[in-house]
């Protein structure tokens, strides 16, 4: 059976997007050691564990397949209050 999670932001202003991964792999019920060997991330797992424990920065491309593997992405929201409508 697949466990239905409810679509929901994250508070970025709050959150750093390597506890965003963290928060979502505590809702999905997985590990670390799930999203590193089977969530096709292809950074090695030592990176992954590396970087979701604070200890290493990573590359883009490689968050972006953490974030896709648990089912999350970045999306803009709005407008930045630091640039001016024309």
């Amino acid at each position: 059976m697949t466990k239905k999670i409810e679509a929901k932001p994250y508070p970025l202003e709050e959150m750093t997007i390597r506890e965003v991964i963290l928060a979502r792999l505590e809702e999905l019920g997985a590990t670390r050691y799930d999203l590193a060997h089977y969530g096709g991330v292809s950074a090695s797992p030592s990176t992954v564990f590396r970087f979701l424990s604070g200890n290493r920065n990573t590359f883009s491309g490689n968050v972006e397949q953490m974030l896709a593997s648990c089912g999350l992405a970045l999306v803009a929201v709005g407008q930045p209050d630091w640039i001016e409508e024309e």
